[in-house]
């Protein structure tokens, strides 16, 4: 999940953009 992170900066995303963000990536 070090991907999510670097993609989003030092901070992790809102629960909400969570699932969606991870939907997101796991589809490209």
């Amino acid at each position: 999940m070090a991907w999510i992170k670097r993609k989003f900066g030092e901070r992790p995303p809102p629960k909400r953009l969570t699932r969606e963000a991870m939907r997101n990536y796991l589809k490209e």
